[in-house]
């Protein structure tokens, strides 16, 4: 099985790949949820083109990670939480923290 920052990373990279529905895989039907619920301002966010991991801390299991993606209109700023569930890396909970 995988580390938690290299399903992180596979999923970063899928996302400025432009593949949404294989970052989507990883994500538990608790944060299917709040990505569905905060659709609406993450459409409006440009199209990433790289990342840099800022932050990652573990506690009780969950990794939690700070991202900054970078974009033509500047950069955002998100987070994400990963648990392994099942034998396998999912994501737990999401959001963005700052878009320009």
């Amino acid at each position: 099985m995988a580390e938690p920052e290299d399903a992180m990373r596979r999923a970063l990279d899928a996302l400025v790949a432009g593949d949404i529905l294989t970052a989507m895989v990883d994500l538990t039907p608790e944060a299917l949820a709040a990505a569905t619920s905060m659709s609406s301002g993450i459409a409006t966010i440009p199209t990433p083109t790289g990342y840099t991991i800022t932050a990652h801390d573990e506690e009780a299991g969950e990794h939690r990670f700070q991202v900054r993606f970078q974009t033509n209109l500047g950069d955002v700023e998100a987070r994400a939480s990963w648990r392994e569930v099942n034998s396998a890396w999912k994501i737990t909970s999401l959001g963005v923290e700052h878009a320009p």
